[in-house]
Order: C-alpha cells, then structure tokens, then sequence
C-alpha cells in the first residue's frame, strides 16, 4: 500500500468507508481533498477504495481540511496504533448526507402513500444498520 504498507486490508477498508462517509457528510469532494493534501486525484481515489492508505503528512493535511485531531486521523487511518497515541480511532461516522439523498429519491417515487414510504425508510434504516 502506498504509504501505508503496515496498514492491514481491513483497517484500510475500515479508514475508506470512514473517509466516504466522512467527505460526502461534509460535501466535500475527492478533488478537493486532493488539493488541500497535495496528492493527485487518484490517490484520492485509492484511499476511498481502500487500495492505499495516505501519508502521515497527507494525513495531517487532511485532518485539518476536516477540522480533525490529527493524531486521531492517523490512528483512524491504521497509520499509527491506538495504544501507543493514546487515542481511539475517529468512530464511523453516520451517513447523514446519503440518508437525506435516499430520503428525497423515496419522497420522490409517485403512487406511493405515507405509509409506504415511512416501510421504505425503515427497511432502508435496517439495511444501513446490518452493514
């Protein structure tokens, strides 16, 4: 992995998801992380696949684009273990602005009644939820 080669395939799943959520939340997009952190687009690319993991100073360019600790992006990206930062990864975050995109496509099915549409919210709420 680029970067990142200590970085397990499963905490780079977990860093990628984490980071897909994260810029779709924000409304932030791979072109914009890329020039904030000085990488080119497919690295942006790479990293929201799970194929590579960012540096440890693209990291902390990133972290300050989100607002974040630093430290903590890097212990959430797998770059550096949890014990010895002290700190615990970043939680995966909610996907607050999917769930408004699903939530407006649903609204906007015609024929369907309230009732319908509140089983599709739920049964897309349980879908989230068992991934």
């Amino acid at each position: 992995m680029n970067g990142g080669d200590s970085t397990s395939t499963r905490e780079a799943r977990r860093f990628s998801n984490w980071l897909e959520v994260t810029l779709e939340n924000m409304g932030l997009s791979g072109h914009e992380v890329a020039v904030a952190t000085n990488v080119h687009d497919s690295a942006v690319s790479r990293w929201r696949k799970g194929t590579s993991a960012p540096s440890l100073e693209a990291l902390t360019k990133l972290a300050d684009l989100l607002g974040l600790d630093p430290l903590r992006m890097a212990v959430t990206a797998g770059q550096v273990p949890a014990q010895m930062a002290g700190c615990l990864p970043y939680p995966p975050p909610v996907p607050v602005a999917r769930h408004e995109s699903v939530k407006r496509q649903i609204e906007g099915i015609q024929g369907l009644d309230k009732a319908e549409r509140t089983r599709l919210m739920e049964v897309y709420g349980e879908m989230e939820r068992s991934v």
